[in-house]
């Protein structure tokens, strides 16, 4: 919700055990630019399916940015879509960064198998 004077109110709400929790918090925004205009600042990357980690395994999926970025200083936050099968724990080591790549690795914690039907990460440059 946007406020006078530049604050805007953000709030969160979640449960534990049964219990509803509602975190309000104030915060100053400013307008951004639309993303075309944003070039080499902001990209995505989508994967349809990914590696398959196996019993106690990892393994790795290479995304491509688009559109690239100019050097390896930027920010990845990364999500698999579903379904989803076994177990499997996402993370970005920041070797697999490139301008134009990312890796990101599946680690599998169960007994069988694990995939995901699609990886999709967001970049953010840091410059």
């Amino acid at each position: 919700m946007k406020l006078r004077f530049g604050m805007q109110l953000k709030w969160s709400m979640f449960c534990i055990a049964g219990i509803t929790i509602v975190i309000l918090a104030w915060a100053a925004f400013r307008e951004l630019t639309p993303v075309h205009a944003q070039a080499g600042r902001l990209a995505h990357a989508h994967l349809n399916g990914s590696c398959v980690a196996g019993n106690g395994g990892t393994c790795s999926s290479t995304l491509t940015w688009v559109p690239a970025f100019s050097d390896t200083n930027y920010t990845v936050a990364c999500a698999m879509n579903g379904p989803i099968s076994g177990a499997p724990i996402l993370y970005i080591n920041t070797t697999g960064k490139t301008a134009t790549t990312v890796t990101v690795n599946l680690l599998n914690v169960s007994a069988t198998s694990a995939e995901a039907s699609a990886l999709n990460c967001i970049g953010l440059s840091n410059d």
